[in-house]
């Protein structure tokens, strides 16, 4: 049985970090756990990337996930230039490297040069490119120049199951999720200001605001038509804001977007619409029929505007959902894993 070492498999003040939160570590460790002996398990730690050195000559596959966020991290410079040395070390013994590639590039802009490196190396030297967009393909190739013939597309796996809802209508969109600069939500609601639309359709924002600096920006957009939850929903209960919303909006800026988590989640309300930009995963989507994206606020002003015409695919949805869960991704990229 091959031995992977996973990352990022790390702890901030005494909690597991997963990308700021989210669940896809957990669901990945379940599903290479069933295949693979995962050295550090176990292992939860807090010294960050320089944790690999005492698992380097029991690893055959290193496993990477948002790695391109080491600059961010405590003594940021220093880890990246580890990183960059254990690298060569693990290519040096001929043992594999595997990285997901979640994002164009870290949604925060601190240390871009060296994040924009990292993944410049990491095209360039790993076996083996996981994308959850094709656009990660081409941006790869334009961005960097490399041929891509590591790089794999597959969908971002579902990390729930089907639900319905039946609700009385409240809102017309509901922006869920924690809710960052990044989401471009300020510039949506802005762009909306000056439109009669701000007077007309019922929109509800739930999820914590970050940072705390960018509650009052988007604070001031509230109003009788525009609500906000500013805390974290349960599950529970975000079933029924969700319930009683005619559509899910997502607002991202594209720069830096490839898939969405929250866009996946999403997918599991199979009566809601569900509205994104034209770019990454929801560029997928869309070509599947199953949402609707837009290039420019105009275009979306105008969904919204005829947002009681918009038509759901119901049954493709499904049958989406099904086929796309953690289970078949898990057989999918050990298939791809066994080849490299």
């Amino acid at each position: 049985m091959k031995r992977i070492y996973i990352y990022p498999n790390t702890k901030s003040r005494g909690i597991i970090e997963i990308d700021a939160g989210s669940p896809y570590m957990s669901f990945l460790r379940k599903e290479l756990e069933k295949r693979y002996n995962l050295v550090n398990i176990n292992d939860v730690t807090s010294s960050g990337i320089a944790n690999l050195i005492k698992y380097i000559n029991n690893t055959d596959i290193l496993f990477l996930n948002w790695i391109e966020n080491l600059p961010d991290k405590k003594l940021g410079f220093f880890q990246t230039l580890l990183f960059l040395i254990l690298l060569f070390i693990f290519k040096l013994r001929k043992k594999k490297i595997i990285w997901v590639m979640h994002n164009k590039i870290s949604h925060v802009r601190k240390g871009i040069r060296f994040k924009m490196k990292i993944l410049k190396i990491l095209l360039n030297t790993a076996d083996l490119v996981i994308t959850h967009s094709s656009e990660g393909i081409t941006y790869a190739k334009n961005t960097f120049s490399v041929d891509a013939h590591n790089i794999k597309f597959i969908h971002h796996p579902l990390m729930k199951s089907i639900k319905t809802t039946n609700y009385n209508i409240e809102y017309d969109i509901i922006i869920w999720g924690k809710i960052w600069p990044y989401k471009g939500i300020h510039e949506f609601l802005e762009y909306l200001s000056v439109t009669d639309l701000i007077k007309k359709i019922r929109i509800l924002l739930a999820g914590t605001i970050y940072p705390k600096e960018y509650h009052k920006t988007l604070r001031r957009y509230e109003s009788d038509k525009v609500h906000f939850i500013d805390r974290f929903i349960p599950d529970d209960k975000l079933d029924v804001l969700i319930g009683k919303s005619k559509a899910i909006l997502f607002t991202y800026k594209t720069d830096s977007l490839l898939s969405s988590a929250a866009l996946m989640d999403s997918l599991v309300y199979t009566d809601k619409i569900i509205i994104g930009p034209n770019a990454g995963a929801f560029a997928d989507l869309a070509n599947e029929n199953l949402v609707y994206t837009y290039n420019n606020f105009d275009e979306l002003v105008e969904l919204l505007r005829n947002i009681d015409k918009l038509k759901i695919n119901a049954d493709s949805l499904r049958r989406f959902c099904e086929e796309n869960n953690w289970e078949q991704f898990g057989n999918k990229i050990s298939e791809w894993m066994e080849r490299v």
